[in-house]
């Protein structure tokens, strides 16, 4: 009888392959609006929720050679022509336009990619924050990003920010703090294909997550 169950499992083996998992094109451009009125607007808080996920993980440069979380190179970019639009609105200013390979894990088991882009001022920039993208039964963004604005050091109050997975935190007195902060913090199911647009009155974020093949699971 151990015989036929274990012939059985091989057919099984063959019949039915790995499960194929699928590897997705992911592409973000983050922007800020440089106007009077994107100023003006009450949004900003002196003690906003800031947080980087437990489970996170900085692209690695183009060329080394790993599968996923790897930067794209430039040139392969979907979305080359919506950053030159941007680029070229009055009062709109490009922050960071990236772009990586990944497949999808469910939503507790997801790895966070480290965002930032925009002036860098010592160990923090403009543009700081994360994005998580997961599969349940559909695909979901987590966009958990934060804006800052810099000042020289005892001018006003400074928001303490937290710092980047990796980095050394600052030491002693900084020539320069964050004063204000805002944050775009926002759950969304996503429709693959589509360019999707999370908005701030103080800066923006464009998104496309899209397939791009299947590869055998390990």
């Amino acid at each position: 009888m151990k015989n036929y169950v274990s012939i059985f499992a091989m057919i099984l083996c063959v019949a039915f392959p790995a499960h194929a998992q699928t590897l997705y094109h992911v592409e973000i451009i983050a922007f800020a609006r440089d106007s009077a009125e994107a100023d003006n607007e009450e949004n900003g808080s002196k003690s906003p929720k800031l947080r980087y996920p437990e489970k996170i993980t900085a692209l690695q440069p183009d060329g080394s050679g790993a599968s996923q979380f790897q930067q794209l190179p430039a040139d392969t970019l979907l979305l080359n022509n919506e950053a030159a639009t941007l680029k070229n609105r009055r009062n709109i200013r490009v922050l960071t336009h990236i772009g990586w390979q990944q497949s999808m894990e469910d939503t507790a088991h997801a790895t966070s990619i480290l965002v930032s882009g925009g002036k860098q001022v010592d160990n923090h920039h403009e543009l700081e924050g994360s994005v998580t993208l997961s599969i349940e039964h559909f695909l979901r963004a987590d966009v958990n990003l934060w804006f800052n604005r810099f000042a020289a050091n005892g001018t006003v109050d400074a928001v303490v920010l937290p710092n980047i997975p990796g980095t050394v935190a600052d030491g002693g007195n900084p020539a320069y703090v964050a004063t204000q902060t805002v944050s775009l913090q926002e759950q969304r199911r996503l429709r693959s294909g589509e360019l999707h647009y999370f908005d701030h009155p103080k800066f923006g974020l464009l998104m496309l997550v899209k397939p791009v093949s299947s590869t055998p699971a390990p």
